[in-house]
């Protein structure tokens, strides 16, 4: 399967999404997405308050390369329009490790979506040559914090009042 290919994938209790990469003539969907997110969520997602995406923020978020800024959405098969989560990784200046980061709608959290989407993210890194993933999270994201450890990340280390998790992807099996 080629990396650029849409994915149909079936969630824990049987729902089914699809993924494909983010694009520019997403930017409605992304805010529109956004704006379904509760408080927490964002707060986890942006490590702080924030209550609406700008317009420098939305092109950042979806004009991207594939191999430095990667990024996929998830919606329902039939219908891309409703945002259910975005993942993406961004290469760290001049290296070979990538922040990663992603939100998922909180109806949809807690069925395996951010197990796939990681996957996918993880499948795409490796391929431009990014050897780990790094999430920056607050401490009491616990979630992210299993989810990484499932996948074979050692434990955390607080920076700054943040926990930094990295997940080697020679050892990303999940």
């Amino acid at each position: 399967m080629a990396l650029d290919e849409p994915i149909d994938a079936t969630l824990r209790d049987g729902a089914r999404v699809r993924l494909r990469r983010i694009r520019p003539d997403d930017k409605d969907a992304l805010r529109a997405g956004f704006d379904r997110l509760s408080e927490g969520a964002r707060s986890r997602r942006f490590l702080g308050a924030i209550n609406r995406l700008t317009d420098e923020q939305l092109v950042y978020l979806t004009e991207v390369d594939h191999h430095d800024h990667i990024a996929w959405v998830v919606g329902r098969p039939q219908d891309m329009t409703e945002g259910i989560a975005v993942g993406r990784c961004v290469r760290l200046a001049g290296g070979d490790v990538a922040e990663v980061a992603m939100a998922v709608a909180d109806a949809w959290q807690g069925r395996g979506l951010g197990r796939v989407l990681l996957s996918v993210l993880a499948r795409d890194a490796r391929a431009n040559g990014i050897t780990t993933l790094r999430a920056v999270m607050q401490p009491d994201n616990r979630a992210m914090q299993a989810l990484l450890a499932d996948f074979g990340a050692p434990p955390g280390r607080f920076v700054d009042g943040v926990v930094e998790v990295d997940l080697p992807l020679g050892d990303a099996g999940g």
